[in-house]
């Protein structure tokens, strides 16, 4: 309690006479306000930390306008596009090709994604904004190089208008590897054989993958020659010979149920094709329409 004659502790002649220092009484604390931690901590030079009220009022005050600010404070619920509570699904992948429609330049074909094996077939395969890339010529053929040889493999329509499977007859195969400074196709090695029968599954991925060598009995019927270097490589049938030891591979029994070449239908079969399974069979070449496959000796280094 303070004494009435509103000295305080100061007050009375005793302590003056005695020559004691008088201290005042103490100002009375500042209540923090309600916003501020009853407890702080203080930093490495010992000022108090942001987080601890100092007791002047204009703290508080700066305390509570950095709380109510509306620029961004993290206490402030998210609206935007980025908030965990508005994210967007991950896009759908509809033709199961292991590639979102994000990344899937056709997500309807399975076959169609980015790194893909571009052929020649009006499609983008790979997704690099390209159609066909180089795989064409300008007849809309695919190219391959194999072993000093440039082929190309040709998908042609039907062209008896009746709606049948892909394919020309023998003499319009000609004409079309004529026309494009080729020959029709001649094997000569196994290696050959297979590389060529894989190469044309890839390419013409068009119902079954028959083609037409450019080989034929015409001339005379049991002698088969090669349309390039006009070189006889067969004589007879099915229990034939190959000639000059030249490279054949006709369908046997097991593969066809009778060893090829046959002459099988009435009027003639004069004409060599490959089947799917890279085997050879004599057929009608002035009735059946196959695919076409051509060569050359592609050029050497320059």
């Amino acid at each position: 309690m303070r004494p009435k004659d509103g000295r305080g502790r100061c007050g009375g002649a005793l302590l003056l006479s005695l020559g004691l220092a008088c201290a005042p009484d103490p100002e009375p604390p500042i209540r923090s306000s309600p916003e501020a931690s009853s407890t702080g901590s203080t930093g490495e030079d010992g000022s108090p930390s942001a987080s601890e009220p100092t007791g002047d009022p204009s703290s508080s005050t700066a305390l509570t306008v950095t709380a109510d600010d509306s620029s961004g404070d993290a206490s402030t619920p998210s609206t935007g596009p980025e908030s965990a509570s508005t994210g967007e699904r991950p896009a759908a992948d509809a033709d199961g090709d292991g590639f979102s429609s994000d990344e899937d330049c056709d997500d309807a074909d399975p076959a169609v994604f980015p790194g893909a094996v571009e052929i020649c077939n009006g499609v983008d395969d790979d997704c690099d904004r390209a159609i066909d890339d180089d795989t064409c010529d300008a007849s809309g053929c695919t190219e391959a190089i194999h072993d000093g040889h440039q082929y190309i493999f040709c998908g042609h329509e039907d062209t008896s208008g009746s709606g049948g499977d892909p394919g020309v007859l023998y003499g319009e195969a000609r004409q079309i590897c004529t026309e494009r400074g080729y020959a029709m196709l001649r094997i000569d090695s196994q290696k050959e054989n297979e590389f060529v029968s894989q190469t044309a599954n890839d390419a013409i991925d068009i119902g079954n993958v028959d083609f037409w060598l450019g080989a034929s009995d015409d001339d005379e019927e049991g002698t088969w020659r090669w349309e390039q270097g006009d070189e006889v490589f067969w004589i007879g049938e099915g229990d034939g010979r190959a000639q000059a030891g030249l490279y054949t591979n006709w369908a046997n029994s097991a593969s066809s149920g009778e060893p090829q070449p046959n002459d099988y239908y009435e009027g003639g079969e004069d004409h060599a094709v490959m089947r799917a399974n890279g085997r050879w069979y004599d057929i009608d070449g002035t009735g059946r329409r196959e695919k076409v496959v051509c060569e050359q000796h592609a050029p050497g280094p320059s």
